[in-house]
């Protein structure tokens, strides 16, 4: 199974060269459970990697409101736990010294035509309107909840 830094560059590079692809599927994906939610009138709640990695226990604890149930500080330790699925394995350093970390690889990584592309996206602005969701300088952030407002 390929794995490493150069399976990482490679899917990085397939990723930016068939960009508008990538970007109409998620796009289609996302839109399909927002129709879905919205016809079921179904409550739902969103969580950006951003907001989660900026404020973890904030994040944690208005999601876990949501559901009904209580915060647990170990909710956000999740280095004292096993791990299931994947391994990044440069990220070994994140459970052995039991810190959170914010990846922000993306801003350096990700050339600016590229950034340039998805940010004037017609589309992806008006979903994320849509969501009550925009970019800031350091990702994507939930302005404030969507489905549980408006849809319920």
């Amino acid at each position: 199974m390929p794995g490493g830094a150069d399976h990482q560059e490679h899917n990085f590079r397939h990723l930016l060269k068939h960009l508008a692809g990538h970007l109409q599927k998620q796009l289609l994906e996302n839109r399909r459970i927002t129709r879905f939610l919205e016809r079921n009138k179904l409550t739902a709640e969103t969580a950006t990697y951003r907001d989660v990695a900026v404020d973890p226990a904030g994040e944690m604890k208005r999601l876990m409101r949501w559901l009904g149930m209580d915060f647990e500080p170990g909710q956000i330790e999740y280095w004292n736990r096993p791990q299931v699925g994947s391994r990044k394995v440069d990220y070994d350093w994140v459970k052995e010294k039991k810190v959170q970390h914010f990846d922000l690889r993306w801003q350096k990584e990700l050339p600016d035509e590229t950034k340039a592309r998805v940010l004037a996206n017609r589309r992806v602005q008006e979903y994320l309107a849509k969501m009550k969701m925009g970019f800031t300088a350091d990702g994507l952030h939930r302005e404030r909840s969507a489905y549980s407002e408006n849809f319920a």
